[in-house]
């Protein structure tokens, strides 16, 4: 299928995510980020669904990854044939002691 659009991406959330932090736009990598592949599938889910979804994302491979993401779609207002979604990511702390960080 067709990966996901990025229509915005806030520097934080590119970040966490493995994106250029200046001005990402476009369609979300798909073969080589995990992360992004996933959030891309999630895209799918939120419009099919049409209410919000919770997942976490998988790991990346590098060790600076920074832990467990969670990310919350939310489906907002279609415009034509697009499904428009809007995506809030979080750190979701460290899994081995159960802080956050």
């Amino acid at each position: 299928m067709k990966p996901g659009e990025c229509l915005a991406v806030f520097p934080v959330a590119a970040l966490l995510l493995g994106l250029s932090v200046c001005g990402f736009r476009g369609p979300l990598p798909v073969e080589d980020n995990p992360r992004t592949a996933a959030l891309s599938a999630m895209t799918r889910v939120v419009s099919m669904r049409r209410r919000m979804v919770l997942r976490c994302l998988p790991r990346n491979a590098s060790a600076s990854d920074g832990g467990r993401l969670l990310v919350a779609g939310v489906p907002l207002a279609s415009v034509g044939r697009v499904e428009r979604v809007l995506f809030a990511v979080v750190n979701a702390g460290d899994e081995q002691d159960g802080r956050s960080n």
